[in-house]
């Protein structure tokens, strides 16, 4: 399988122009979909990897927006809080819109008792999807 995998990556390096960009993201989501295998299975460094791979094969794209969220969430499952802050803040760079993304965050603020933040994160939620959840998300981490 890898060297299917590999000649498809050789196709759209050496290709034509006109869809590249298409085919990379086409690329990227079969890396996203390995790492979704294997971040179920818990192997997380080998979905790290397929994340990161995702990333790098279609940067800006939801593609990316998706993979930095499960990279965070595998980051989350190893217990490195920072890093999955830098992906979620990685994740809204690219699309800001993503409510779920916003509560996400503020979630792992709220548990680091960064209070500020979890707000700020929260009323981004609520600005962006004013839920019922993500009202209450606003309201916990104004309890802090």
């Amino acid at each position: 399988m890898e060297i299917a995998d590999n000649s498809a990556i050789i196709n759209v390096i050496f290709g034509g122009a006109s869809n590249r960009s298409a085919q990379l993201d086409n690329l990227a989501l079969r890396e996203l979909d390995k790492g979704l295998s294997q971040f179920t299975g818990k192997n997380y460094e080998l979905a790290l990897d397929y994340f990161n791979k995702a990333i790098r094969l279609s940067p800006g794209t939801n593609t990316a927006v998706n993979a930095y969220d499960f990279k965070a969430r595998t980051l989350l499952s190893q217990g490195n809080k920072d890093a999955a802050i830098e992906s979620y803040q990685a994740a809204l760079k690219i699309d800001p819109t993503r409510d779920d993304l916003h509560a996400l965050l503020g979630n792992i603020y709220t548990t680091e008792q960064r209070s500020e933040d979890a707000v700020a994160s929260y009323e981004q939620a609520v600005t962006r999807n004013p839920t019922t959840a993500n009202r209450y998300s606003l309201g916990q981490g104004s309890a802090i």
